[in-house]
């Protein structure tokens, strides 16, 4: 009974992991068409949403999504429904197009919630504190990736721990732009948020190249190197998302287990999962 049940949960997760279609989850027009359907909390500083006319010449199209950034914030967010749930690991990440005129460069965190569990009170919540994708595109139009790589970890864990947990119920996300980043105030436009069963090119940001870092641990010691970069930076975050180490080129951790390792060469970065022996 027990190899019936594990080969049935080995289908489960292949069928999960299998590429879907990218999918549109707002373009403020004929999806996500109000703004009162975008769940908004602000906190240390007022964070502002409506919607305007996208430029003319700019790729956003129709209407856009304008968010007043508070200064310093402290964790200020906006939350988008979907208008069905989802499985995080049949994308490799979501992409958006933006622009902010004051040329700040944004950091961008994430999290996915399951809106059976209002309260967030159950431990569903997968949230991204390591990646940090940026906005950095000086004032022009730029698309924006956050890969899921380090979300997509998360739920293998919560999967190992619970083969009954309800791993394709997301349906919510919630953005924290600039969030504790003690930045001056900004105006974020955004466009054509989807969810991107591949990158299919290497335009835009390039957040992750997986193949740009070889990552490994011997003794306690996780190293890194870079195939075009030198010096490779590294933060080392155990599964919760608590920093435990950083250093240049390599970190000592002192506890055997399982780190996400983010290294950062020249502008290329990759999120990795080590295991320390």
């Amino acid at each position: 009974m027990k190899r019936i049940f594990t080969f049935l949960f080995s289908c489960m997760c292949v069928m999960a992991l299998h590429a879907q279609e990218d999918v549109t989850i707002a373009n403020f027009d004929d999806v996500l068409s109000s703004v009162d359907d975008i769940g908004l909390w602000s906190g240390g500083g007022t964070m502002t949403l409506a919607f305007a006319p996208a430029p003319e010449g700019s790729p956003a199209s129709g209407n856009m999504l304008v968010v007043g950034v508070p200064a310093n914030s402290t964790g200020s967010s906006f939350t988008i429904t979907f208008e069905q749930p989802i499985d995080p690991r049949n994308y490799v990440g979501l992409s958006f197009v933006a622009q902010i005129p004051e040329a700040n460069n944004l950091t961008f965190v994430f999290k996915f919630w399951q809106s059976v569990d209002p309260d967030h009170a159950l431990g569903y919540d997968l949230q991204d504190w390591a990646t940090l994708p940026q906005y950095t595109g000086e004032g022009q139009w730029q698309e924006v990736r956050l890969p899921f790589a380090y979300v997509q970890s998360l739920l293998d864990d919560k999967l190992a721990a619970d083969p009954y947990f309800p791993y394709d119920q997301y349906d919510q996300i919630e953005f924290a732009p600039g969030a504790w980043q003690s930045e001056p105030g900004c105006t974020l436009n955004m466009d054509d948020i989807i969810l991107r069963a591949s990158w299919g090119d290497e335009s835009g940001i390039p957040l992750t190249k997986l193949a740009a870092f070889m990552i490994t641990s011997v003794d306690g010691t996780i190293k890194a190197i870079g195939a075009n970069e030198k010096n490779v930076y590294l933060k080392v975050y155990s599964l919760s998302g608590q920093e435990v180490g950083e250093g240049l080129n390599q970190v000592q951790v002192e506890t055997k287990g399982v780190y996400i390792v983010k290294a950062t060469g020249g502008n290329v970065s990759s999120v990795n999962k080590v295991v320390v022996q």
